[in-house]
């Protein structure tokens, strides 16, 4: 709390308005008391106490450590994992309700969370392609932070199709005489569209 002028000279008769400054900006939710103490030199009343009761109300604040996700590339059934860290920088409990992406192959786990004042979690984010090709959407966090109430982040990843193998012959027959060798050979190949390892 401060007062603006803090000082001043009144001549005979006059009046003057002083703004007093509620400030809450490095402060936590709570209620605080405090006095404003007017000193002049007034001799019956040299000072003058006008008392403050300032309710301090606490606010969420979401940070988030990214807003893209690139998977790069995936094979089809695969799923693929990406950390988001969420902090509230906040004096209030930050309710996430709903973490959601507008494309089937991306999802969030857990989708819904609360994350105490100061405090952060982790979410997963996953690539799940379901089909050959590129994958990209939006992912919404929506909480209840006051001036930040909904949050996106890009997503990005690429799905090919798996290796398939393929071998040949599927069975090999030798008769040699005991003090004989034979090399046969077998091929095989991949005819998927991933590396076969």
């Amino acid at each position: 709390i401060s007062c603006s002028p803090s000082s001043g000279t009144l001549t005979s008769g006059n009046f003057r308005t002083v703004e007093v400054i509620f400030d809450a900006s490095e402060l936590s939710q709570g209620n605080y008391n405090a006095d404003i103490v007017i000193s002049s030199n007034d001799p019956l009343t040299p000072e003058v106490v006008v008392a403050t009761l300032f309710d301090v109300h606490g606010n969420p604040d979401i940070d988030l450590s990214t807003t893209a996700f690139d998977y790069g590339i995936q094979i089809v059934g695969e799923p693929a994992t990406e950390s988001l860290l969420i902090r509230n920088l906040g004096t209030d409990p930050l309710v996430i309700s709903n973490i959601s992406s507008d494309h089937d192959a991306f999802f969030a786990d857990p989708s819904s969370l609360t994350i105490d004042a100061g405090n952060y979690l982790f979410v997963n984010v996953v690539f799940n392609p379901i089909e050959f090709g590129l994958s990209s959407g939006i992912l919404t966090i929506t909480s209840n932070d006051p001036d930040e109430p909904v949050l996106t982040a890009s997503l990005f990843g690429i799905a090919i199709n798996p290796p398939l193998i393929e071998v040949s012959p599927n069975s090999l027959d030798c008769e040699l005489f005991a003090d004989r060798s034979e090399i046969q050979t077998i091929v095989i190949g991949n005819i998927g569209d991933s590396d076969l390892q």
